[in-house]
């Protein structure tokens, strides 16, 4: 868990956040955030070696917060269990919004590898 421990810093709070582009390429995915108004936040993450994800309309809507965990939960071990991959080696990433309707996840992911690219 000690891995993700940057990524989960950096996108605890998504609130004045959200995704301004995703791209895949091949078996690597990268999600590129943008700060909504004043802030002059950009980062973005990169999952390599990602077996499956589920967009439920993440770019450019309202963010709350993220997650990234290993060993995957419900979704990454139903994907991990699809790709004949050991569960404990992959992580999950879910991108949620909170609001007056409850909680939606709006992007879920999961890869063998998820990191930090480039923060400012």
């Amino acid at each position: 868990m000690l891995a993700v421990r940057p990524v989960n810093l950096r996108i605890g709070n998504l609130c004045h956040h959200s995704v301004s582009e995703i791209v895949l390429s091949g078996t690597a995915l990268i999600l590129h955030f943008r700060a909504n108004g004043e802030r002059r936040s950009h980062f973005a993450l990169r999952l390599d070696g990602v077996i499956g994800f589920i967009d439920r309309g993440t770019v450019l809507q309202p963010l709350s917060a993220g997650i990234v965990w290993n060993p995957v939960a419900r979704y990454g071990s139903k994907l991990a269990s699809w790709a004949g991959r050991d569960p404990s080696t992959l992580f999950e990433l879910r991108l949620d919004f909170e609001g007056s309707s409850g909680l939606a996840i709006r992007f879920n992911a999961v890869a063998e590898k998820i990191c930090l690219i480039r923060s400012r």
